[in-house]
């Protein structure tokens, strides 16, 4: 994880430099509002005294983070003291991870947060995690407002989980271990070894199954238990199983796909792994 970690920043280090004299926004096409939202002389950069006058809405954590930002050689690379879009940009990606896209966010929704009934609405104003900063200001204002949470607790859970996401240097879940599918009386009996999650406990577990040749579906995504008695596999049918883990800083990788073929009655079915 380590080495990882420092190929990346590598590759984000080298990334500023080769994008410093273009239009960040053009080049990423991203939604960069939080930037704008601090960037209040409008100058494509934001100093500290930017930082420091628009914090004060924001939660205690983000606005240590974003203030000490600036003495961080990892974030401010050119140590000028001031932040370009793309340092911004990288600054917060490096800490939402998988959650700077659109549909990462309506999963995360959806299966991290536990929050289905909102998802739709989050699609439909293209949130990503890079709307976090601004989302959980004055309460989550915007989150009641534009999202359309008008229950407190809802969007008070969004906006702790978002703060939580931000602020956070906790890892992703673990991929869960040891997926396994044994036949059962007329149905296949899926199990695995439960994931490790640090910051942030487990909250599901999603499912899914390939029949014969076909996309990946979900079966199940609101269940703790690490074993699932898939009922509607038919015979002479072959089905490709994995799994995953939520928690609300985010999804785990797939566990290794395993294929199994359902016999007829009396039969021992076919199964095999692959990555």
């Amino acid at each position: 994880n380590i080495k990882h970690t420092m190929v990346w920043k590598s590759f984000l280090f080298f990334s500023i430099y080769y994008f410093s004299s273009i239009n960040t926004k053009e080049v990423l096409d991203i939604d960069l509002s939080s930037f704008d939202t601090i960037d209040t002389d409008n100058d494509g950069k934001i100093s500290q005294k930017e930082v420091t006058g628009s914090v004060a809405s924001l939660p205690s954590c983000l606005r240590d983070l974003f203030v000490n930002s600036f003495h961080d050689h990892s974030v401010d690379v050119d140590d000028d003291d001031l932040l370009s879009q793309l340092e911004w940009y990288n600054f917060l990606a490096i800490r939402l991870g998988k959650l700077v896209s659109v549909s990462e966010v309506v999963d995360w929704v959806i299966y991290g947060v536990q929050k289905p009934i909102y998802a739709s609405n989050f699609k439909k104003h293209s949130v990503s995690g890079l709307d976090f900063v601004d989302l959980v200001r004055n309460d989550g204002l915007l989150i009641e407002e534009e999202l359309g949470v008008k229950n407190t607790i809802a969007k008070n859970q969004l906006r702790r989980q978002m703060i939580l996401k931000l602020c956070t240097d906790a890892p992703e879940p673990e991929v869960p271990g040891e997926l396994v599918v044994k036949k059962g009386l007329n149905s296949a009996i899926i199990s695995w070894k439960s994931s490790k999650s640090i910051g942030s406990p487990i909250v599901c577990y999603q499912i899914q199954r390939a029949d014969d040749s076909g996309p990946f579906q979900d079966l199940l995504h609101s269940e703790l238990e690490t074993i699932f008695i898939d009922k509607t596999v038919e015979h002479e049918h072959h089905y490709q199983y994995r799994v995953q883990a939520w928690s609300a800083l985010g999804r785990s990788g797939w566990t290794p796909i395993i294929s199994y073929f359902h016999d007829s009655p009396g039969s021992p079915s076919s199964i095999s792994s692959s990555s």
